[in-house]
């Protein structure tokens, strides 16, 4: 038999073993360990809305390898936890966030917002309209939807994620939802046996526990000062400047205290806390995301925290997930540990009134 004709057999075997054992294996899965679904089908988007927004009345599991936690809403897409804590009439705390806010990877009682919610007891109740896949842009835009419709809330928090906030200034967000899945179904066979096979999920599970998260190349430029002054950093700093204001001028009107937290990358922390980061970003100026953030923040006038310090004391590796990179329950511990301590005018709205 001729090198060509044997290297045919074998490929054919090959083939013939995959076409048995695939099958035998996403059986024995299914009968012995069956897994949950690893992706976050969550999303829709309200009838003549070009805003995507997460589904109201959800009670979902979601595992993802690293993470196994549970997504409860209310009948507006709020995220809250399985029981209330404070009575319906309560003063109100708004959360307008993105994944870092809506705590994407823990139960809402490991999240800041939880955090805070059960820190305030019956004193205050947490509204978290935070929106994974949002920016700046659209928690304006979300905050003048909801007081359009009458949810005018006593306080509000707005966290602001350093990784990707930047860029959701400019990047566009009228995407397609497709049965609950932002951008829609994947598409050809490799969609369909990641959206229907078990075998596919343990795998992909055993790659986010074990394996390492992809450097982001988008993130490298927002290290790079010159990059701030290309055509895309400069309207994402100017676009980002102006959301900020107007939120606050728009709270501001009605007598609504505001407050910001900067949320910082892996890398930012590692930095801040004199610790070696991968070879790539040796040279890169890992605080300039942090830099650009004060400076907008504190132009527009809003009371603030940097998370940086104290995310650095204790470390990268205790306060962020490995693979999905946002904020283990330690870290949302720290979150909601400083924000409480440095937001001075959330105490009036505890005793039931606003400061005007």
């Amino acid at each position: 038999m001729g090198k060509s004709k044997e290297r045919l057999a074998s490929f054919a075997l090959l083939v013939a073993v995959a076409v048995i054992c695939v099958p035998l294996m996403e059986l024995a899965i299914r009968l012995v360990a069956p897994q949950p679904q690893s992706w976050f089908d969550l999303y829709y988007k309200p009838p003549g809305a070009k805003l995507f927004a997460i589904m109201p009345n959800l009670d979902k599991l979601i595992d993802t390898g690293d993470t196994r936690w549970h997504v409860y809403t209310d009948e507006n897409g709020f995220r809250r936890g399985e029981a209330e804590v404070a009575p319906s009439d309560a003063p109100t705390i708004l959360v307008l966030g993105d994944s870092f806010g809506f705590a994407y990877g823990v139960n809402y009682e490991d999240s800041f917002a939880g955090m805070i919610d059960v820190a305030t007891g019956t004193t205050a109740r947490v509204l978290n309209a935070s929106v994974p896949g949002y920016g700046p842009l659209q928690y304006r835009k979300r905050l003048d939807d909801l007081l359009e419709r009458g949810i005018v809330p006593d306080a509000v928090l707005i966290p602001v994620y350093a990784g990707n906030d930047f860029n959701d200034c400019v990047w566009n967000k009228d995407v397609k939802v497709e049965d609950g899945l932002l951008g829609g179904r994947p598409p050809g066979l490799k969609g369909w046996f990641k959206l229907n096979t078990h075998l596919y999920r343990i795998f992909s599970k055993a790659y986010h526990t074990f394996g390492k998260a992809p450097q982001q190349d988008l993130l490298l430029d927002l290290y790079r000062p010159a990059a701030w002054d290309k055509e895309f950093l400069h309207k994402a700093e100017t676009v980002m400047g102006e959301e900020l204001k107007a939120m606050k001028d728009t709270l501001d009107a009605r007598g609504i205290p505001v407050f910001s937290a900067f949320i910082p990358t892996v890398e930012s922390v590692v930095d801040a806390a004199g610790q070696k980061n991968p070879p790539v970003l040796e040279g890169l100026s890992l605080q300039v995301p942090r830099e650009k953030y004060v400076k907008l923040v504190t132009a527009a006038g809003l009371d603030y925290v940097d998370l940086t310090p104290y995310l650095a004391e204790s470390g990268a590796a205790a306060n962020y997930f490995t693979w999905n990179r946002h904020f283990s329950p330690a870290g949302n511990r720290v979150a909601a540990d400083q924000i409480m301590a440095h937001w001075k005018t959330l105490a009036p709205v505890l005793k039931g009134r606003r400061t005007q």
